[in-house]
């Protein structure tokens, strides 16, 4: 069973190290979805986060989903609590701190999802910048403030009264 639990993982990891640049996006990606690993490393990027996949402590905050079909791995993450505290770090910043992301970055159409998926999560989150319209950020967090505040009203023991909440 220990063997059963932990050889994808060892195997992920040689295939990572091992693999020769022509072949990396083919051998590790039939082990992990790269795309997604990317996708995830530009959206962690756009919001500033400091403790995730290129964090500053290392690689953290993630749970690897093997499929029980043989899919690609993928990354779920957790635990966002240090997104944007740091919104002005280059788009490169730590791409270099640990193996998958600096070999998916060497695959072009790897790096170049990465772009994309930075440049349209940036564009998302200031959404209408500067004009009195609220946008997609303020948006979704006065939906999720409205979700939990009867909850947080409610709360007995709550370490703040509601009106700071609401502020």
């Amino acid at each position: 069973a220990v063997t059963r639990l932990y050889q994808p993982i060892e195997a992920l990891v040689r295939a990572m190290g091992d693999t020769p640049d022509d072949q990396f996006e083919g051998t590790v990606g039939a082990l992990i979805d790269l795309p997604a690993v990317v996708k995830l490393l530009a959206v962690q990027r756009a919001i500033g986060e400091i403790d995730g996949l290129v964090g500053n402590w290392g690689m953290s905050n993630f749970y690897l989903y093997r499929f029980r079909d043989g899919r690609p791995a993928q990354l779920l993450p957790w635990d966002a609590d240090h997104s944007f505290w740091s919104l002005d770090d280059p788009i490169d910043f730590r791409l270099d701190t640990n193996l998958l992301v600096a070999r998916a970055m060497r695959v072009p159409a790897l790096r170049r999802l990465y772009l994309e998926t930075l440049g349209s999560t940036a564009r998302l989150l200031t959404e209408n910048a500067g004009s009195d319209s609220p946008g997609w950020l303020e948006r979704e967090v006065d939906r999720l403030a409205a979700l939990v505040a009867p909850a947080v009203a409610a709360d007995p023991v709550a370490p703040f009264t509601f009106p700071e909440f609401e502020g």
